[in-house]
């Protein structure tokens, strides 16, 4: 699907009673279109930011997120910090619109930062 598959106000209407929006970055200018209208009707979106994922697919994505969650590998290979709450601390810095961002550690658990 891409966007102009679907009008601006079918996609509100679908968006209608939507609480929280998630997006992966699959589909990239479809979900940036479904992200940018979601922004527009104050819905929230999470983000969830895959290391397979290029800067290009991702950055704008970011942009608009309310939270971000990601694999432990992904800070470092966005931001170049080794150190996983410096470079979380980073993303934040990056992206200010963002509430908290976790990094999913497997079997450790995870990492949060607001």
């Amino acid at each position: 699907m891409v966007p102009c598959d679907i009008s601006m106000s079918n996609l509100s209407a679908a968006l209608q009673d939507v609480n929280l929006l998630y997006l992966d970055g699959y589909s990239h200018e479809m979900a940036l279109s479904v992200g940018k209208q979601a922004d527009l009707m104050k819905i929230p979106i999470l983000v969830d930011a895959e290391p397979e994922r290029t800067k290009t697919e991702l950055e704008h994505l970011l942009d608009l997120s309310s939270y971000i969650v990601c694999s432990g590998k992904f800070p470092e290979k966005w931001t170049s910090i080794s150190c996983i709450p410096s470079a979380l601390l980073e993303i934040l810095v990056q992206y200010p619109r963002a509430r908290f961002v976790i990094a999913t550690l497997g079997e450790n658990g995870c990492m949060m930062l607001e």
